[in-house]
């Protein structure tokens, strides 16, 4: 079992130090017993502790400095040190620390040179409901003379720099200099301190009364006998001093405990309204309030429980216990922990607690914001916000109208596709008749709202409108997308079945027929041939082109909701292995980049742990464990064990964050240990999938448990399910041979079905609550999955899968040009093609035949270097130029690109777009970002005495001394034409182009415009300009530019040349060779996206 404390309600019975090992390393903790340990860590206020269900929290760390907080009050900060030969010292000043996170509890090991001898144990954990702490410290080796002094103190209200509420201000990945922030004596100020026996009382000052808000009291006790006093807390680094000092301006409570035999005290702090603090009484006995308090955790880590051979994931699942819990302020799930302490109906904050069983909690957040459904509304069409510089919906768009929850949870975002899509997934975990009863007619409301807004020209195909996690600065611009298809799909997948459980057969049909055509359109609209995957979007309007270059949810959502098939949803998978930035982490495991888009402005381009655990859950799903594990050890590792908070399920903008949080505890259920419930339909699957060389796994939860252990050539599976249902098992198996299979110690019927690299039994079993499981193979034999190669085009090639005979191949990206199976192997010339590509082979032994992956990378050199061949690498020094004379193709002054109103096309659509700036994504308006200030400050000091401009480059180009107009603009706006045509007529052996423009992430790796350099032979050749390959942003694109220590997989090995001819005014210089002896008539400069202004600024011919 995990490996919580067993004792963890009893008094430690002896200091034990702990097993450092890899622990002993800066910056990382190894879990040991169940607990994330650190030894001799720096860091503090790096591990909160949640209060049950509210937005109290004791915020610990590696170094034993406790406080306690509960918005918007800091109710102060509790300090234990001990003095010995009138010398003292903070316990978290100690020279020997070993830091224990158990989830829910801290505990620190202690000890000190300067004390030889003396142990300290000291545990913290909070109290069982109300707002409150409770602390226990144990004793060894402390000798009569010993004083233990405490200091609680500090009580202030949330200072005025942190305008965010606590949890938000004190989370330490969004404020790290709170990692080495101590005591501050100034917090002190105005407390009202007083006393008695064993108890305290603090009052700290009022906090904002004119506002409402009530004034906080705190209140504790010690177990142990103490001589309090109030202190001078401007003394507080010198604990002699401290304790005789005198509290004047800056108060603090000093406890002091002499010649004490006690080897256990306990201490206990709560805080509240007076009024709500007064009524329920003042002090809690210190060591039940202990007992409670782990009692508490206890139950909680107890939801869920796993033993695996990896002791860190078992540790793992208990840590995603508290997180589940602590986010819920009933009646609804918040967003963070610590940052993003908000309630949001959506992103993915539901699958956690569905998934380890909250089910109740569902149903209560879904009744809630449901409630606040519009039934009926006049706002009927689409509307951009000209206050948003219309990049998104005014609040009086069919965005805000009739099916849309109407609550200020809801924001602007489009929260509730994803709150619908997770009320959908729990309600197949419980065919609750109750939930059933509130979320159908709301389901169907939430359908035609999508329809209404996001498939306006009912093509089934969605367009995503700020819909997922990571859509901040992120649009399609009227795009048809993937990921409001696949919430769509599954939406109504529910309404059917919602239907014909309760009769309604025209209801179910009509579900029906809208599910087909939407799983039709996605492929039809979206799928990319040859790239083998779903592309981000395909655009509104302008040329209708296909973005291929897509993001992680236009992957694995399809995949998740069973919308490919599996040679569709593996060639997607694979597009994420060489299309994306993959990290081999240190520490073992992998993590997976979510777009190429640049600049990376957040957050189009993160590495992000929910969409991570979400991909694996997608390999999970197809069957490639393996593959699966390497995502899921990658970025629980990093985020509990290698990061900053140990046992984190967070990243750098937040700690313990839902949408990270989520994905990994369902990744867990429905991924690594396979159950998949349908109870509407009275089934239940089970596909567990484990690594290879794991030989038992276990877990329990309130919906279902599930043992795996290997004896021998036996597989036993023992399954027991909360609710009685149809067990649909498939069971992994790596053998020449299934002799049988025995479902409770009787022969059952199984079919063999071949997977990827493996073979799966399937056998369907009765309506039951439990079964048991075995299968008896003959032999073993390694899980084969995939085979890597790098090859030419045209090149001939052979494909073999030793010892066994290939018996057919699937090549459904079309790499081959001929190929055929010959003595058991592939025999095949590979095409004229560039890139990565799969090859299925089916071979095995009979019966057990398996899919083997070939990846092959193909280079096309011969293409490759042909379009080298045209480029001009080296300028020789005798080189003659010719300017062209552009002045009368200039329309434009590119100190004016974002000055202008960019209004058309805007089709009338509930869209994300590009502000009417031509710069501002939809997140820019809220965050106050514009666009900047362009000059060409440079170009003076650039001009030769002709007149010309002299790149640092060595190229010259005329230049327009009439500074109105220095640019001939391109746009599909209206503001400009389509495309410029410049006169040439002239030779040369090379063509030098000036070009500046914009562009934005949601333009990556697209032609946005094209030069076409036509001959007087009436032929033409063309020049692509693709971000970030060889075109740039003329600036920053709101704080972010193209960063080679980031985004450096994304970008071209070398900066494309460029000339900087002012602030924020960057200009690309573009080459090319030229035909031999032929005339150029003309050249055209003609853009090809949307939502970009891309001009020419120069012309040149290279003699």
């Amino acid at each position: 079992s995990y490996g919580q404390r067993k004792n963890i309600s009893a008094t430690t019975s002896s200091y034990t130090e702990v097993e450092r090992g890899p622990a002993n390393t800066r910056g990382s903790y190894k879990v040991i017993d169940g607990s994330f340990t650190g030894y001799n860590m720096d860091r503090y206020n790096n591990r909160p502790l949640y209060c049950n269900h509210m937005h109290a929290f004791i915020l610990t760390g590696d170094r034993p400095y406790i406080r306690f907080m509960n918005d918007p009050y800091i109710y102060g900060s509790l300090m234990i040190g001990v003095i010995r030969d009138g010398k003292g010292k903070w316990l978290h000043h100690f020279s020997e620390r070993t830091s224990m996170y158990f989830p829910g509890k801290m505990e620190w090991h202690l000890n000190d040179q300067s004390m030889p001898g003396l142990n300290v144990v000291l545990e913290a954990v909070t109290m069982e409901s109300t707002p409150g702490m409770s602390i226990r410290m144990h004793l060894e080796g402390n000798n009569r003379k010993d004083q233990i002094v405490w200091v609680f103190g500090g009580a202030s209200r949330r200072p005025a720099k942190k305008r965010q509420n606590l949890n938000w201000a004190y989370d330490v990945t969004i404020d790290t200099t709170l990692l080495t922030e101590e005591f501050i004596p100034e917090y002190c100020s105005e407390n009202i301190i007083s006393f008695d026996g064993k108890r305290f009382t603090i009052l700290p000052p009022a906090y904002e009364p004119e506002k409402g808000f009530q004034r906080h009291i705190i209140a504790g006790m010690c177990s142990a006998k103490s001589k309090m006093v109030v202190a001078d807390a401007h003394l507080w680094e010198d604990l002699p001093k401290l304790i005789t000092s005198k509290g004047a301006g800056l108060p603090l409570l000093c406890g002091i405990i002499d010649q004490t035999d006690c080897k256990n005290i306990y201490w206990t702090v709560e805080g509240n309204t007076t009024n709500e603090y007064l009524s329920a009484g003042a002090y809690t006995d210190p060591v039940k309030a202990f007992e409670n308090g782990i009692a508490r955790i206890r139950r909680i880590t107890s939801q869920v429980v796993v033993n695996t051979p990896d002791e860190t994931l078992n540790a793992a699942v208990a840590s995603g216990c508290i997180v589940a819990d602590a986010r819920f302020y009933p009646p609804v799930y918040v967003h963070g922990t610590m940052a993003w302490n908000l309630p949001f109906p959506g992103w993915r904050s539901l699958f956690g607690p569905i998934s380890f069983g909250w089910h109740e909690n569902i149903k209560q957040e879904a009744r809630h914001y449901i409630s606040f459904q519009l039934k009926e509304s006049g706002k009927k069409e689409a509307m951009a916000d000209p206050k948003l510089r219309y990049t998104g919906q005014s609040p009086s768009s069919r965005f805000y109208g009739r099916g849309r929850i109407d609550h200020r949870d809801n924001g602007f975002y489009n929260f509730q596709s994803q709150f619908f899509d997770q009320l959908c997934h729990g309600w197949h975990y419980t065919a609750d008749r109750e939930l059933e009863e509130i979320l159908r007619p709301a389901l169907e409301l939430h359908l035609e709202w999508i329809k209404d807004c996001f498939d306006p020209d009912g093509n089934y195909v969605y367009e995503s409108y700020i819909n997922t996690w990571a859509t901040d600065s992120q649009w399609y611009n009227g795009g048809d997308t993937v990921e409001e298809t696949a919430y769509a799909y599954y939406g109504h997948m529910t309404a059917m079945k919602m239907a014909e459980r309760s009769g309604d057969i025209e209801s179910a049909e009509r579900h029906r027929k809208e599910t087909e055509k939407i799983k039709k359109a996605l492929i039809d609209v979206l799928w990319t041939d040859r790239s083998g995957h779903l592309a981000s979007y395909r655009e509104q309007g302008g040329h209708r082109r296909l973005h291929e270059d897509t993001w992680l949810p236009s992957i694995f959502l399809p995949v998740d909701y069973n919308m490919l098939t599996p040679e569709q949803a593996i060639q997607c998978l694979y597009y994420t292995e060489w299309g994306l930035e993959r990290n081999k982490m240190p520490f073992g495991g992998e993590r997976c980049w979510s777009s190429n888009w640049v600049p990376s402005q957040w957050s189009v381009r993160e590495v992000h742990g929910g969409d991570n655990y979400h991909l694996a859950l997608a390999y999970y799903q197809t069957g490639l464990p393996d593959m699966a594990w390497e995502l899921v050890k990658g970025n629980y590792l990093r985020s509990m064990c290698h990061y900053i908070s140990p046992g984190s399920l967070g990243d750098y903008y937040a700690n313990d964050f839902a949408d990270i949080a989520d994905m990994f505890n369902r990744v867990i259920i429905e991924g690594m240990f396979g159950y998949s419930p349908d109870y509407p339909c009275g089934k239940v699957g089970f596909k567990p999938e484990f690594p290879s060389y794991w030989d038992f796994a276990s877990i329990k939860t309130p919906d279902f448990s599930l043992s795996f252990k290997i004896d021998n050539l036996r597989s036993i599976y023992t399954l027991s399910v909360s609710g009685a249902a149809i067990l649909e098992c498939k069971f992994p198996v790596n053998t020449s041979r299934v002799n049988e299979v025995l479902v409770n110690g009787k022969r059952a019927k199984f079919d063999i079905i071949p997977g990827f690299g493996q073979n799966y039994v399937s056998i369907i079993i009765e309506k039951c609550n439990k079964a048991e499981v075995v299968i008896r193979c003959r032999g073993k034999i390694a899980r084969n999955v995939s085979e890597n190669m790098e090859v030419n085009a045209s090149e001939k090639i052979r494909l073999a899968v030793p010892p066994y005979k290939i018996r057919e191949f699937k090549d459904p990206q079309g790499i081959f040009e001929e190929a055929e199976i010959v003595d058991g192997a592939i025999e095949a010339t590979c095409a004229r093609v560039d890139g990565h590509f799969l090859i299925l082979a089916l071979a095995g032994d009979e019966g057990m035949e398996n899919w083997k992956i070939f990846k092959i990378n193909v280079t096309d050199n011969e293409t490759r270097r042909g379009i080298l061949s045209k480029k001009i690498d080296r300028i020789p020094p005798d080189t003659r130029w010719e300017t062209v004379e552009m002045k009368k193709s200039f329309n434009g002054d590119i100190r004016d690109i974002f000055k202008q109103d960019y209004l058309n096309p805007r089709p009338n659509t509930v869209s994300a777009r590009i502000g009417s700036d031509g710069y501002a994504a939809w997140t820019f308006a809220y965050w106050n970002y514009f666009p900047p200030e362009i000059t060409l400050e440079n170009v003076n000091k650039m001009q030769n005495p002709e007149g010309l401009l002299e790149t640092p480059a060595g190229v010259p180009f005329a230049w327009n001394q009439d500074t109105s107009k220095n640019i001939a603009f391109t746009s599909l706006w209206e503001n400009w034409p389509n495309s410029v045509t410049v006169p040439v007529n002239n030779k040369g052996s090379a063509i030098w182009f000036l070009v500046c423009g914009s562009t934005n992430p949601m333009q990556t790796k697209i032609a946005n415009a094209q030069l076409i350099i036509r001959y007087a032979d009436n032929t033409i050749e063309q020049v692509e300009l693709v971000p970030p390959v060889n075109f740039w942003a003329l600036s920053k694109w709101g704080v972010a530019d193209y960063d080679y220590g980031r985004d450096r997989f994304c970008l071209p090995e070398e900066p494309p040349a460029q000339v900087q001819l002012g602030t924020n005014c960057r200009a690309m210089l573009i080459n090319h060779k030229t035909k031999k002896d032929i005339e150029i008539r003309s050249v055209r400069l003609e853009c090809l996206s949307q939502e970009v202004i891309i001009g020419l600024m120069g012309v040149t011919l290279m003699k």
